[in-house]
């Protein structure tokens, strides 16, 4: 069974979604084209797909994560075999990593939309999680 890794994006200096996926399109280094869904947009990289949405997400608040507090967020799906999901999760921590080194950006990276792996804003951070 497949998972989806998501990190959940809240613009911090009035980014525009353009901002992001710009951002993101320079971090894995291909365009990005609007999805067949028309909510958001899509690139094909060497790990995989790499999904933003920049709608207003519908996340409700759950497993300990302000899902309302970001508007935006980046998805990948990990592939269903196991020799391909290094990759995959390699590319999302460095998304990860890129988009919060820019100091624009408040992120949460989440797997399965239950477990929060990582985070860089101090109010989503439980005692000895990693920031």
């Amino acid at each position: 069974m497949s998972r989806s890794y998501t990190i959940h994006i809240r613009p911090k200096c009035g980014q525009r979604p353009s901002d992001l996926v710009d951002d993101v399109s320079r971090i894995v280094g291909q365009e990005f084209v609007a999805n067949g869904a028309g909510d958001g947009v899509q690139a094909l990289t060497a790990a995989g797909v790499v999904d933003i949405y920049y709608e207003e997400s519908t996340f409700e608040d759950d497993a300990g994560i302000a899902f309302s507090r970001y508007p935006w967020y980046v998805e990948m799906v990990e592939p269903r075999a196991e020799a391909d999901r290094p990759p995959v999760v390699a590319q999302l921590w460095l998304i990860y990593h890129r988009l919060v080194d820019t100091g624009r950006y408040g992120c949460v990276l989440v797997l399965g939309l239950a477990q929060k792996l990582a985070t860089n804003e101090s109010d989503d951070l439980e005692p000895g999680e990693i920031q």
